[in-house]
């Protein structure tokens, strides 16, 4: 009976796209998308490729980051959560390898969005404009820049 219980909520999930995510260097594409429960809130946060998918739940992120993308021993890419509700959502922060240093500190950039509900509906915003798509800057060494994409 417990089997059946846990089949019939994972069949109630739904996924809900939030941005499309394109890489500079190789044309590669990802899909940043809300995954949600049978009313609508908020389980928790996809990054997929045709062959790959990251999950993180609000609570991996809620106030400590979550590595989404790391090479060679150094963390690339990853997410954050700060002031977030699974009903409301709240702000997210993408930081990014700006400059990899082999003698110093590695410099870190980071973009804020905010995940917005309307509804029955998730969005991604930046200064109260919606996202439709981000595209990573990529260089040898890191990511140079996150566009936005209105």
């Amino acid at each position: 009976m417990l089997f059946f219980t846990m089949s019939l909520s994972n069949a109630m999930a739904k996924e809900q796209i939030l941005a499309r995510v394109e890489r500079s260097d190789n044309g590669g594409v990802l899909r940043f998308a809300a995954e949600l429960t049978d009313v609508s809130d908020l389980k928790g946060l996809a990054f997929s490729t045709s062959s790959t998918r990251i999950y993180v739940t609000v609570a991996d992120i809620d106030g400590r980051s979550k590595v989404l993308y790391r090479d060679s021993g150094q963390d690339v890419l990853s997410i954050r959560a700060v002031n977030f509700s699974l009903y409301t959502g709240g702000r997210l922060e993408l930081v990014y390898l700006k400059e990899y240093n082999l003698l110093s500190s590695n410099v870190y950039k980071k973009v804020v969005l905010d995940l917005e509900r309307d509804g029955d509906t998730w969005f991604l915003s930046k200064d109260g404009r919606k996202v439709s798509r981000l595209k990573l800057n990529i260089y040898r060494w890191g990511i140079s820049s996150i566009d936005l994409f209105y």
